[in-house]
């Protein structure tokens, strides 16, 4: 007979950790106290099983920049239809790694060399629109549990691809118009 025990949250914490993707644990959305949050992301097999022996429970989340991705966090329908807009000239929304979310979808893309910003869409907390979590900037993985006990869950299982030239430049630019 099979095993049907379900696999712990720190089984996915290793499988992420050797993509190589430095994660972190996180009490629901948020880094527990006395964290450096996404600084303390590792990849280290053995501190992995420690936190999680500590925090059993917990979230995991990547570091964007130590995992070398630029993640779209688009929320809602305003966050889709935004991220749509911007790539309808190019083709359509570029296929690569893609998680659901809570509230929307988060788009997986590699960094370009030497990394980015992230950027923060100015707009009141719980409305929709698009985010770049990139330098400095983390989110959460499968199957972390998110608002309303929401399972995330892979899209698909595609590898990121790099970031297109025409998507960082308007990341670039909404960045500079929100000075």
């Amino acid at each position: 007979m099979a095993d049907s025990t379900p696999p712990r949250m720190v089984d996915f914490a290793l499988w992420y950790a050797s993509r190589p993707w430095p994660v972190f644990l996180v009490n629901g959305k948020l880094p527990f106290r006395r964290s450096h949050g996404h600084l303390d992301a590792t990849t280290d097999p053995v501190e992995l099983e420690r936190r999680f022996a500590e925090h059993p429970y917990a979230n995991l989340a990547v570091s964007c920049e130590k995992a070398g991705l630029c993640v779209l966090d688009a929320d809602g329908p305003g966050g889709l239809a935004e991220l749509e807009a911007m790539c309808a000239p190019h083709g359509g929304i570029p296929t690569t790694l893609q998680a659901r979310t809570a509230r929307g979808r988060h788009f997986y893309f590699l960094a370009p060399a030497g990394g980015m910003r992230g950027l923060n869409a100015k707009r009141p907390k719980g409305h929709d629109g698009l985010d770049v979590k990139a330098r400095g900037g983390y989110v959460l993985l499968p199957p972390s549990i998110g608002n309303g006990g929401f399972v995330y869950h892979w899209r698909n299982a595609l590898a990121p691809i790099a970031l297109p030239a025409f998507l960082a430049a308007y990341i670039e630019a909404k960045r500079r118009t929100q000075r």
